[in-house]
């Protein structure tokens, strides 16, 4: 890493704990077990030139919004136009010629806060929001992605497999950030052989069948997965941004 009197913070990351599955949007995902590991971060404040997505997998873009506060929340507004600015942000950065908005979620609520109602809940119950995420991931594998890819691009799937491609994803904080600050990750510094895969299954009811096994693999109310031919309708339903307010 440049800069090496850069700030630092010691904290606390979780890292994989072995679970091999998991269902997307629901309480479950949200209670599986990781490993803590004593961590120190870099503070970049004042060096974020000096990052960028062909080197370290991330950079940051001072940006403008026309979208302000609650209008986050109008899936309308956001589509019509905060897509197309996400969208000319992408190209500017990255030179693509052409980039697809797919989907977003807006994250208010307080994991803790909302751990707390969801406490009586079972694991296969659908999550009554979309808090961050208190564990140390990657959104998607080669595989998944690839996959992703497919259920959202369909009958281009096959022609755009052989161009150069790419996920992205854009963050902008709403308001300023006090609490559940992103950490990102050097891609130079993590060796493929320490990726743990883990596999996103998505039910079609998170609340049905509540007596199923997490792992049982030969259920008749098998949900889709990105291995096995997963659906937007599916994806979008698990991770919607209408999930609930609190």
């Amino acid at each position: 890493m440049p800069h090496a009197s850069l700030r630092t913070v010691e904290t606390v990351l979780n890292f994989h704990g072995g679970q091999k599955t998991f269902y997307a949007g629901t309480v479950g995902d949200k209670r599986r077990a990781h490993v803590p590991m004593p961590t120190t971060i870099l503070d970049i404040r004042g060096h974020e030139s000096d990052f960028s997505l062909d080197k370290q997998g991330f950079q940051f873009a001072n940006h403008g919004t026309t979208v302000k506060g609650e209008q986050f929340e109008d899936e309308e507004i956001v589509k019509s136009i905060y897509y197309q600015e996400c969208a000319g942000l992408v190209m500017e950065k990255t030179g693509a010629s052409r980039v697809v908005p797919v989907s977003y979620i807006v994250r208010r609520q307080n994991w803790d806060a909302v751990e707390k109602i969801e406490k009586g809940m079972g694991d296969l119950e659908r999550t009554i929001a979309p808090v961050n995420a208190r564990y140390v991931h990657v959104d998607q594998s080669p595989a998944g992605a690839r996959n992703r890819m497919n259920d959202f691009m369909k009958g281009e799937a096959a022609q755009l497999s052989q161009s150069r491609w790419a996920i992205i994803n854009v963050w902008r904080p709403i308001e300023v950030i006090k609490r559940d600050a992103l950490a990102m990750c050097d891609a130079r510094s993590l060796p493929e052989s320490q990726v743990k895969e883990t596999l996103m299954l998505f039910r079609s009811d998170p609340k049905a069948d509540m007596e199923a096994s997490i792992d049982d693999d030969n259920s008749e109310d098998l949900p889709t997965q990105y291995d096995k031919n997963a659906t937007k309708s599916l994806a979008d339903r698990a991770y919607s941004v209408n999930m609930g307010k609190q």
